[in-house]
Protein backbone atom coordinates (compact mmCIF):
# COMPACT_ATOMS: atom_id res chain seq x y z
CA UNK A 1 0.00 0.00 0.00
CA UNK A 2 1.38 3.41 -1.03
CA UNK A 3 1.30 5.94 1.78
CA UNK A 4 1.54 9.70 1.35
CA UNK A 5 5.11 9.85 2.72
CA UNK A 6 6.20 7.17 0.23
CA UNK A 7 4.37 8.95 -2.59
CA UNK A 8 6.10 12.26 -1.87
CA UNK A 9 9.44 10.48 -1.47
CA UNK A 10 8.97 8.91 -4.89
CA UNK A 11 8.14 12.28 -6.45
CA UNK A 12 11.19 13.82 -4.78
CA UNK A 13 13.41 11.01 -6.10
CA UNK A 14 12.12 11.54 -9.67
CA UNK A 15 12.81 15.26 -9.40
CA UNK A 16 16.33 14.62 -8.18
CA UNK A 17 17.01 12.13 -11.00
CA UNK A 18 15.57 14.56 -13.56
CA UNK A 19 17.74 17.36 -12.21
CA UNK A 20 20.88 15.24 -12.40
CA UNK A 21 20.08 14.21 -15.99
CA UNK A 22 19.49 17.84 -16.94
CA UNK A 23 22.77 18.95 -15.37
CA UNK A 24 24.77 16.24 -17.13
CA UNK A 25 23.09 16.87 -20.49
CA UNK A 26 23.81 20.59 -20.12
CA UNK A 27 27.44 19.89 -19.27
CA UNK A 28 27.86 17.63 -22.29
CA UNK A 29 26.24 20.25 -24.52
CA UNK A 30 28.64 22.87 -23.16
CA UNK A 31 31.58 20.54 -23.79
CA UNK A 32 30.49 19.87 -27.37
CA UNK A 33 29.88 23.53 -28.09
CA UNK A 34 33.19 24.50 -26.49
CA UNK A 35 34.96 21.88 -28.57
CA UNK A 36 33.37 23.21 -31.76
CA UNK A 37 34.13 26.88 -31.12
CA UNK A 38 37.66 26.32 -29.81
CA UNK A 39 39.03 24.96 -33.09
CA UNK A 40 41.87 25.30 -34.06
CA UNK A 41 43.04 25.36 -30.43
CA UNK A 42 42.36 21.62 -30.06
CA UNK A 43 45.15 19.13 -29.46
CA UNK A 44 44.53 17.17 -32.69
CA UNK A 45 45.00 20.29 -34.78
CA UNK A 46 48.30 21.17 -33.12
CA UNK A 47 49.54 17.58 -33.37
CA UNK A 48 48.92 17.62 -37.12
CA UNK A 49 50.38 21.11 -37.49
CA UNK A 50 53.57 20.15 -35.63
CA UNK A 51 54.02 16.92 -37.58
CA UNK A 52 53.56 18.64 -40.93
CA UNK A 53 56.24 21.14 -39.95
CA UNK A 54 58.96 18.48 -39.53
CA UNK A 55 58.39 16.43 -42.66
CA UNK A 56 61.36 16.69 -45.05
CA UNK A 57 60.68 18.67 -48.23
CA UNK A 58 63.58 18.48 -50.64
CA UNK A 59 61.99 19.98 -53.75
CA UNK A 60 59.54 22.65 -54.69
CA UNK A 61 56.27 20.79 -54.47
CA UNK A 62 52.58 20.99 -55.15
CA UNK A 63 50.81 21.62 -51.84
CA UNK A 64 47.27 20.49 -51.09
CA UNK A 65 45.90 22.94 -48.53
CA UNK A 66 42.52 22.46 -46.95
CA UNK A 67 40.17 20.20 -45.05
CA UNK A 68 39.29 16.51 -45.18
CA UNK A 69 38.24 16.73 -48.84
CA UNK A 70 41.98 16.96 -49.54
CA UNK A 71 43.39 15.48 -46.35
CA UNK A 72 41.88 12.01 -46.67
CA UNK A 73 43.52 11.21 -50.03
CA UNK A 74 47.02 9.88 -50.74
CA UNK A 75 47.47 12.24 -53.66
CA UNK A 76 50.85 10.99 -54.83
CA UNK A 77 49.43 7.51 -55.23
CA UNK A 78 46.10 8.71 -56.59
CA UNK A 79 47.68 10.92 -59.24
CA UNK A 80 50.69 8.68 -59.90
CA UNK A 81 53.36 11.23 -59.02
CA UNK A 82 55.74 11.94 -56.15
CA UNK A 83 55.85 15.74 -55.83
CA UNK A 84 52.69 16.44 -53.81
CA UNK A 85 52.64 17.48 -50.16
CA UNK A 86 49.28 16.89 -48.49
CA UNK A 87 48.54 19.66 -46.01
CA UNK A 88 44.88 18.87 -45.61
CA UNK A 89 43.56 18.39 -42.08
CA UNK A 90 40.17 16.90 -41.24
CA UNK A 91 37.86 19.54 -39.80
CA UNK A 92 40.00 22.39 -41.07
CA UNK A 93 38.52 25.88 -41.20
CA UNK A 94 39.81 28.98 -42.95
CA UNK A 95 41.30 30.49 -39.79
CA UNK A 96 43.15 27.25 -39.09
CA UNK A 97 44.63 27.13 -42.58
CA UNK A 98 45.58 30.80 -42.31
CA UNK A 99 47.34 30.13 -39.00
CA UNK A 100 49.60 27.51 -40.61
CA UNK A 101 50.23 29.35 -43.87
CA UNK A 102 53.74 30.65 -43.10
CA UNK A 103 55.48 27.23 -43.26
CA UNK A 104 53.70 26.55 -46.55
CA UNK A 105 54.84 29.83 -48.07
CA UNK A 106 58.36 29.09 -46.81
CA UNK A 107 58.37 25.94 -48.96
CA UNK A 108 58.10 28.15 -52.05
CA UNK A 109 55.76 25.62 -53.66
CA UNK A 110 55.22 25.48 -57.39
CA UNK A 111 51.47 25.41 -56.81
CA UNK A 112 48.93 25.40 -53.96
CA UNK A 113 45.60 23.62 -54.45
CA UNK A 114 42.97 25.02 -52.06
CA UNK A 115 39.76 23.40 -50.81
CA UNK A 116 38.19 25.16 -47.81
CA UNK A 117 34.95 26.51 -46.41
CA UNK A 118 32.48 23.75 -45.62
CA UNK A 119 33.58 23.39 -41.98
CA UNK A 120 33.27 27.12 -41.40
CA UNK A 121 29.66 27.05 -42.56
CA UNK A 122 28.40 23.63 -41.44
CA UNK A 123 30.69 23.21 -38.43
CA UNK A 124 31.14 26.71 -37.06
CA UNK A 125 27.87 28.25 -38.20
CA UNK A 126 29.59 31.09 -40.05
CA UNK A 127 27.98 32.84 -42.97
CA UNK A 128 29.47 32.75 -46.45
CA UNK A 129 30.69 36.34 -46.10
CA UNK A 130 32.30 35.64 -42.71
CA UNK A 131 34.01 32.60 -44.18
CA UNK A 132 35.15 34.50 -47.23
CA UNK A 133 36.65 37.34 -45.19
CA UNK A 134 39.24 34.87 -43.80
CA UNK A 135 39.59 32.82 -46.96
CA UNK A 136 40.31 35.88 -49.09
CA UNK A 137 43.12 36.93 -46.72
CA UNK A 138 44.72 33.51 -47.19
CA UNK A 139 44.47 33.76 -50.97
CA UNK A 140 45.81 37.31 -51.02
CA UNK A 141 48.82 36.21 -49.00
CA UNK A 142 49.59 33.40 -51.42
CA UNK A 143 49.20 35.78 -54.32
CA UNK A 144 51.52 38.33 -52.67
CA UNK A 145 54.10 35.57 -52.27
CA UNK A 146 53.77 34.93 -56.02
CA UNK A 147 52.63 31.33 -55.45
CA UNK A 148 50.29 29.96 -58.14
CA UNK A 149 46.92 28.72 -56.89
CA UNK A 150 44.24 26.33 -58.08
CA UNK A 151 40.90 26.95 -56.37
CA UNK A 152 38.05 24.49 -55.96
CA UNK A 153 34.45 25.31 -55.18
CA UNK A 154 32.85 23.61 -52.20
CA UNK A 155 30.54 20.64 -52.87
CA UNK A 156 27.05 21.05 -51.43
CA UNK A 157 25.73 18.73 -48.75
CA UNK A 158 23.41 15.82 -49.42
CA UNK A 159 21.38 15.78 -46.20
CA UNK A 160 22.09 18.96 -44.21
CA UNK A 161 20.71 21.03 -47.05
CA UNK A 162 20.07 24.03 -44.80
CA UNK A 163 23.76 24.92 -45.27
CA UNK A 164 23.70 24.78 -49.06
CA UNK A 165 22.55 28.39 -49.68
CA UNK A 166 25.60 29.68 -47.76
CA UNK A 167 27.84 27.21 -49.58
CA UNK A 168 26.51 28.47 -52.94
CA UNK A 169 27.17 32.06 -51.89
CA UNK A 170 30.72 31.17 -50.82
CA UNK A 171 31.29 29.45 -54.15
CA UNK A 172 30.22 32.62 -55.90
CA UNK A 173 32.91 34.53 -54.00
CA UNK A 174 35.52 31.87 -54.83
CA UNK A 175 34.74 32.00 -58.55
CA UNK A 176 34.66 35.80 -58.56
CA UNK A 177 38.13 35.97 -56.94
CA UNK A 178 39.48 33.41 -59.39
CA UNK A 179 38.17 35.35 -62.38
CA UNK A 180 39.43 38.69 -61.09
CA UNK A 181 42.91 37.31 -60.37
CA UNK A 182 43.27 35.02 -63.39
CA UNK A 183 43.40 31.96 -61.15
CA UNK A 184 42.25 28.51 -62.31
CA UNK A 185 39.13 27.35 -60.50
CA UNK A 186 37.66 23.87 -60.67
CA UNK A 187 33.90 24.18 -60.16
CA UNK A 188 33.74 20.96 -58.20
CA UNK A 189 30.33 21.84 -56.80
CA UNK A 190 28.78 21.84 -60.28
CA UNK A 191 30.50 18.60 -61.22
CA UNK A 192 29.10 16.64 -58.26
CA UNK A 193 25.72 18.34 -57.76
CA UNK A 194 22.18 17.46 -58.71
CA UNK A 195 19.15 19.60 -57.87
CA UNK A 196 21.30 21.76 -55.61
CA UNK A 197 22.62 18.91 -53.48
CA UNK A 198 25.47 16.42 -53.56
CA UNK A 199 24.64 13.50 -55.86
CA UNK A 200 23.83 10.41 -53.80
CA UNK A 201 26.01 8.11 -55.93
CA UNK A 202 29.08 10.31 -55.31
CA UNK A 203 29.08 10.33 -51.49
CA UNK A 204 29.12 7.83 -48.65
CA UNK A 205 27.99 10.16 -45.86
CA UNK A 206 26.36 13.15 -47.50
CA UNK A 207 29.42 15.35 -47.06
CA UNK A 208 32.54 13.61 -48.33
CA UNK A 209 33.11 12.28 -51.82
CA UNK A 210 33.43 8.57 -52.47
CA UNK A 211 35.69 6.95 -55.06
CA UNK A 212 33.42 7.90 -57.96
CA UNK A 213 33.39 11.50 -56.81
CA UNK A 214 37.16 11.66 -56.51
CA UNK A 215 37.60 10.23 -59.99
CA UNK A 216 35.50 13.11 -61.35
CA UNK A 217 37.64 15.58 -59.42
CA UNK A 218 40.85 13.91 -60.59
CA UNK A 219 39.91 14.32 -64.26
CA UNK A 220 39.70 18.10 -63.83
CA UNK A 221 42.59 18.45 -61.39
CA UNK A 222 45.24 16.79 -63.55
CA UNK A 223 44.57 19.39 -66.24
CA UNK A 224 45.71 22.13 -63.84
CA UNK A 225 48.88 20.52 -62.49
CA UNK A 226 52.34 21.21 -63.91
CA UNK A 227 54.54 18.37 -65.12
CA UNK A 228 56.10 16.39 -62.30
CA UNK A 229 59.39 17.72 -60.97
CA UNK A 230 61.99 14.98 -61.11
CA UNK A 231 64.19 14.35 -58.09
CA UNK A 232 67.85 13.98 -59.08
CA UNK A 233 70.69 12.70 -56.88
CA UNK A 234 73.05 15.28 -55.42
CA UNK A 235 76.23 15.79 -57.42
CA UNK A 236 74.74 14.22 -60.54
CA UNK A 237 75.67 17.24 -62.66
CA UNK A 238 72.07 17.70 -63.80
CA UNK A 239 69.56 20.30 -62.75
CA UNK A 240 65.88 20.99 -63.22
CA UNK A 241 64.98 24.26 -64.96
Amino acid sequence: MITWPRFFAGILLLLVIGGVVMIFSTKWSEILVKKAVSYPEGGAYHAQKDLLAIYPTGMRKIVMLGDSHLGMVHWNEFLGRCDILNRGIGGEVTTGALARLDPIIALKPRLVVCQLGVNDIAGKGKTALQTWSDYSVLLDRLKSAKIPIVLNTVPPMRYQVQFNPEIRELNGQIKKWAMTNGTPCIDLASLVSEDGGLRHELTYDGLHLNTAGYLIWKTELVLQLPDEEVALPKGSGYHVE
